[in-house]
């Protein structure tokens, strides 16, 4: 029987490779795509998107003081400055710093123990931000909205303190109840002075401490490629289980039927066939786009140089594209209506998945990709090559594609035994 399914694989293998414009349109066209719109968005520095900064919230203190930046950015946020930040509180200092370092988190916010205590006696004090300077977007919406807050409190201080009754103020201290134009501008000259030092009337500062990181140019073609691969691939993998649907209407898999094949022989060996066909192409594609990259002077770090990570996404995308390619097969009657639906389908869910442009930011769609395949495979490709993401990182992609493979597969199986009828 083995020999039967490695005889049928070996044959759907055959009809691809001896096909120029199958050849063509598998190889040529993904590379030709990925490079024009590579080169055209070119690289990008930081992160391509950024709508809100994930801040930390760490409030070691204990009174009102501390409680006022918790509210402000986690409790009780305005709208306008909700749109920028996501505030969330955490209990422990050295988890929220290593958030931070991880990129869980755009920046951590501390407000050390005493912090209210202090300000109630006029003592100056500080409050931590913690961040990664390759962060640059979200650190700068931070500081700035934290900044914004922290003078609320300094001006306050600064009018308190030279404009106030109590013996300590400016006012106090050099003017009396007569006075002369010398005092006034002796008093006029001394706020200045303590206006410009600004550490003199700031009751409060921002410490800033920031993790090592560096901004990276973003290579894009680490995006497209994947995206063009796995699409074109998917095209192929339907092209290629619509040859069942082609035996059929030509008596072909009924004549192979009638001898001592099995179905499932038959089957099997068209899957295997196909599988081994999209495997094929993907890793072709793998090794030629870096190629591509360095005739045209781009980058070449394309794939990233975790190989296993690349190997089990591929492996992974390719089941899951075939057994898609079998489901639009198996839910067609007819080779014309199974080329109109995979067509439809299969540009449907590339749009949706991101193929063509990422969806992550972009509402109702960047729930709706996860239910593409072309979403689980784009996103594992392209964290291996810019997060430099270990194998535990990818394994809910791999996770979900291999899922969807058997699902697939298991669906058009069923759909096949019920519609052959010989």
């Amino acid at each position: 029987m083995l020999s039967k399914v490695w005889t049928i694989a070996y044959n759907g293998l055959y009809r691809v490779y001896i096909d120029r414009v199958a050849l063509l349109y598998m190889f040529l066209a993904p590379l030709a795509i990925s490079t024009i719109m590579g080169l055209v968005f070119g690289s990008q520095d930081g992160d391509i998107s950024l709508p809100e900064a994930d801040v930390l919230v760490v409030n070691k203190d204990q009174g009102d003081h501390g409680q006022r930046y918790v509210e402000f950015l986690v409790e009780d946020t305005p709208p306008d400055i909700g749109e920028l930040i996501a505030g969330e509180r955490a209990s422990h200092v050295n988890e929220a710093r290593e958030d931070v370092e991880k990129g869980d988190a755009n920046a951590a916010l501390i407000i050390p123990e005493e912090f209210s205590e202090q300000i109630s006696a006029g003592e100056q004090t500080a409050v931590e931000l913690y961040y990664n300077p390759g962060e640059d977007i979200a650190v700068t919406i931070t500081l700035g909205v934290i900044d914004g807050i922290t003078s609320g409190y300094n001006v306050n201080y600064a009018a308190q303190n030279i404009f106030g009754s109590g013996p300590d103020s400016f006012f106090s201290q050099w003017l009396g109840p007569a006075s002369t134009p010398d005092q006034i501008d002796a008093v006029t000259a001394s706020v200045e002075s303590k206006l410009t030092q600004g550490q003199s009337v700031s009751l409060i500062q921002i410490d800033e401490v920031n993790v090592e990181g560096e901004n990276e140019d973003i290579n894009l073609m680490s995006y497209f490629a994947p995206a063009m691969a796995i699409l074109f691939m998917t095209f192929a993998m339907a092209a290629g289980t619509r040859a069942i649907l082609e035996e059929r209407q030509d008596w072909t898999l009924q004549r192979i039927i009638t001898t001592p094949t099995p179905r499932w022989v038959y089957m099997a060996g068209r899957l295997i066939g196909n599988y081994t066909t999209g495997f094929l192409q993907m890793l072709i594609l793998i090794i030629a786009t870096p190629l591509v990259a360095l005739v045209i002077g781009a980058d070449a770090d394309i794939w990233g140089d975790n190989y296993l990570g690349v190997l089990l996404i591929t492996l992974s995308v390719v089941l899951a594209g075939t057994g898609l390619g079998l489901l639009i097969a198996g839910l067609s009657k007819t080779v014309t209506q199974a080329e109109q639906a995979s067509t439809i389908v299969l540009f449907l869910l590339a749009m949706i998945g991101g193929s063509f442009v990422q969806v992550d930011q972009v509402p109702v769609l960047d729930t709706l990709s996860r239910l593409t395949l072309n979403y689980w495979g784009i996103n594992g490709y392209f964290d291996l090559a810019t997060d430099d993401a270990s194998l535990v990182d990818i394994l809910p992609n791999v996770g979900v594609l291999l899922a969807m493979g058997v699902i697939f597969f298991g669906i058009a199986v069923w759909r096949f035994n019920r519609r052959l009828d010989f």
